[in-house]
């Protein structure tokens, strides 16, 4: 291997390393919260690497909480948690951050943020969605509608792509830490009731490729 491509190897791996980091000190969508606040008050450097996992993350989050948006006409309440988490519950500072994000959206919208006073710790776990989707997922799987079905509505066009972008999530998260999701093992234990064995045959079947380790790791809960 010449030396060009062993520094571009090592800063691959440094900026994986970097990523995790980041991510494991709270929940991504925090992190990502905050990168977008750095990034308002200092722009990144223009050498920065094309490529950066935590920022296609990142852009994953913004595209599934804008169709959530559009879906529901409301932000996704785990979203609001981490803002109140990153503002320390100060209201005015979230609708600040929201007005300046997401631009043109009401001010019923606005005066909707609400913060609890507790903090709320991995607020991605409250991703209920999540669980549509792979209910979704095994319907289509069961019963694959053609492509061009007449009758699909748009509302159906845009939960698939939500879907589909937290599948990208999931992925992302999954190539920086090694594992999955907390918030999803725990959807797809919901989903199968608690049946590891089904679990792990969806997990199988839904990633391909994933080491024996990784699916043995995956348990669900005590009731």
């Amino acid at each position: 291997m010449n030396t060009s491509m062993s520094t571009i190897v090592f800063s691959f791996v440094v900026l994986l390393s970097i990523s995790a980091i980041s991510l494991a000190k709270q929940s991504p969508l925090e992190a990502c919260i905050r990168k977008n606040i750095a990034r308002s008050l200092s722009p990144p450097p223009s050498n920065k690497p094309d490529f950066d996992v935590s920022d296609e993350l990142c852009r994953d989050e913004t595209r599934t909480i804008m169709i959530f948006l559009r879906l529901n006409g409301e932000f996704p309440p785990y979203y609001v948690e981490a803002l109140c988490n990153v503002f320390g519950s100060d209201k005015k500072k979230v609708k600040e951050y929201v007005t300046t994000r997401w631009l043109n959206h009401s001010k019923k919208l606005l005066h909707s943020l609400t913060c609890t006073t507790r903090r709320t710790t991995l607020v991605v776990e409250n991703k209920s969605h999540v669980e549509t989707c792979i209910r979704r997922n095994i319907a289509q799987s069961l019963s694959p509608s053609p492509s061009n079905d007449p009758n699909t509505s748009r509302f159906d066009i845009m939960r698939d792509q939500l879907c589909r972008d937290e599948t990208r999530i999931i992925m992302h998260f999954l190539l920086v830490n090694g594992e999955f999701p907390p918030y999803y093992v725990e959807a797809l234990c919901n989903v199968f009731g608690d049946d590891e064995k089904k679990v792990k045959e969806y997990v199988i079947r839904k990633w391909l490729d994933q080491s024996k380790k990784l699916i043995d790791s995956l348990a669900c809960a005590s009731p």
